[in-house]
């Protein structure tokens, strides 16, 4: 019994140096992409963490030495402490009553039932919803069932070759719709909304993949390109989509910090992969958002308060869908 309680220590000692490099390389993952890359499995390594704390306390009596159990332990509870602490949501909270709901989905290009994220999006009844990889030859007649739901359809108003599967879904009136899909830049979609407070600009993004799909920077470099993009917006914007990045991660971090944006994501909860194998051909179990990592990310910008950030089911997709509120004329985005 000692030496396995001695292997299984020694095995958790690591378990715990390991995973305090992947928290504390996504706490400066705007450092280098190797730091991004490592950091976006944070949420996974926190709760190992606090897994291997207990073996470890758990294997003390069956010890001669307590110490490097108690060392490790201690260290594992401290790292993962000050983790959950950098993870706290900032958003502020958005009562129900006179707000507007948001509902965002990348319902997954590949996607061999689409119906399933059509209901589920009609089904969560939202005033404004956001669909990411909804393209028109996967859509095909289930589409018709999202605009007898909501009365303004982005696609209506479209100017220019827009990515097509960016789509906004809105109970209020659509003023202008503009897409964009330009070398150097993530696929935008700009919606210029009447809401009963005012006008609403609400950007659609979906950036590109990150190392090893592509180099190491040519995330940073889509985001220079929105940046020009959102440059030219004025008023309250909401900006939401596939990020491709965790929500503290190099794209997330000067949007925030640089650009006046609030993160409405509650960091605690991921969104991607939402089931494991991704394959449709193999049995899946779904992933719960604790152990997922948060790449479909929505931010405020403005006069404008949003919160209530929630991650909700997967409906056959391999991101799972998101909901938040938000009212105009807060200030800020506070």
């Amino acid at each position: 019994m000692r030496r396995f309680a001695g292997l299984l220590t020694g095995l958790s000692a690591i378990v715990v140096a390991g995973c305090t490099l992947v928290v504390l390389s996504g706490h400066f993952s705007a450092l280098h992409w190797v730091l991004d890359f490592i950091g976006q499995f944070q949420l996974p390594a926190l709760w190992i963490m606090m897994t291997a704390a207990i073996v470890l306390v758990a294997m003390m009596p069956f010890n001669k030495g307590h110490l490097v159990n108690l060392i490790f332990a201690n260290a594992a509870v401290i790292i993962a402490a000050f983790g959950w602490y950098w993870l706290l949501p900032t958003a502020p909270d958005v009562d129900a009553d006179q707000s507007i709901s948001v509902y965002q989905h990348n319902m997954w290009g590949n996607h061999p039932d689409p119906a399933q994220t059509v209901e589920g999006a009609i089904d969560a009844d939202r005033d404004i919803t956001v669909l990411i990889e909804a393209y028109g030859d996967r859509l095909g007649p289930v589409e018709d069932r999202l605009r007898a739901h909501w009365p303004y359809y982005s696609l209506d108003k479209i100017e220019g070759r827009g990515p097509s599967g960016l789509r906004v879904y809105s109970r209020y009136e659509i003023l202008s719709a503009v897409g964009q899909n330009p070398d150097g830049s993530p696929a935008t979609l700009a919606v210029r909304l009447q809401t009963p407070e005012g006008v609403l600009t609400v950007l659609v993004i979906h950036f590109t993949r990150p190392w090893p799909f592509e180099d190491p920077e040519a995330q940073l470099r889509q985001l220079e390109g929105l940046l020009d993009v959102i440059d030219d917006l004025d008023g309250p914007v909401i900006m939401l989509g596939d990020v491709n990045s965790a929500a503290w991660g190099r794209i997330a971090s000067p949007l925030v910090n640089q650009h006046g944006f609030t993160l409405v994501n509650d960091p605690r909860a991921g969104t991607w992969p939402s089931r494991l194998p991704l394959k449709f051909d193999l049995p899946s179990t779904s992933l719960a958002p604790t152990l997922a990592i948060p790449i479909d990310l929505a931010f405020c910008r403005g006069e404008i308060a949003c919160g209530g950030h929630k991650v909700g089911r997967h409906l056959g997709s391999d991101h799972r869908s998101t909901s938040f509120r938000m009212r105009l004329g807060t200030g800020d985005g506070q």
